[in-house]
């Protein structure tokens, strides 16, 4: 019998719910042009122009904008045009090399402006990659292989970011 009053319980909280609804009292900014880019020695370059969105906007639809002029220099000679590909992205068929001072220029009827500059960063030489398998019991898991990978790298002076990228390829 209590086991039967303990479920009842459990369920109606799980299946009903109280909201209360909070009436926003900021101000709403002007939105803005976002640039996102992340260039590589191993890649074309490749720029994300959006809007910014509000804090309450659904943030899995970005404001593309597709009607965006991006230019971009390496070491001051201009590179190719960057042309709108999807989803925001624009793509120049140039691939930076290692130590390229880059400066892009993005132009968006009716907003400012926007410039950015970056060194292209010096590959950091990784020393030892290890990996080990194994076969996991969870019943709910999605297949059940599973890999752990260890990297050993020399750390170079000063602040760093590393980005690990994995590409999985079937034969």
């Amino acid at each position: 019998m209590k086991k039967t009053i303990f479920l009842i319980g459990l369920l109606s909280l799980i299946f009903f719910s109280c909201t209360k609804e909070i009436k926003f009292k900021g101000d709403i900014e002007d939105p803005v042009v976002v640039v996102n880019a992340l260039f590589s020695p191993d890649s074309v370059m490749k720029v994300r122009v959006i809007k910014s969105m509000f804090i309450l906007d659904n943030p899995n639809q970005p404001t593309l904008l597709e009607d965006a002029n991006v230019e971009a220099t390496i070491n001051g000679i201009p590179c190719a045009d960057f042309s709108y590909d999807k989803n925001g992205y624009y793509v120049s068929p140039t691939i930076p090399n290692e130590g390229d001072d880059i400066d892009i220029q993005v132009r968006v009827p009716g907003f400012d402006v926007i410039t950015a500059s970056t060194k292209v960063p010096k590959r950091v030489p990784i020393i030892l990659t290890d990996t080990i398998s194994w076969q996991s019991s969870l019943v709910l898991s999605v297949g059940n292989q599973k890999f752990g990978i260890l990297t050993k790298y020399i750390n170079p002076e000063g602040t760093n970011y590393y980005r690990t990228t994995l590409r999985r390829y079937m034969v």
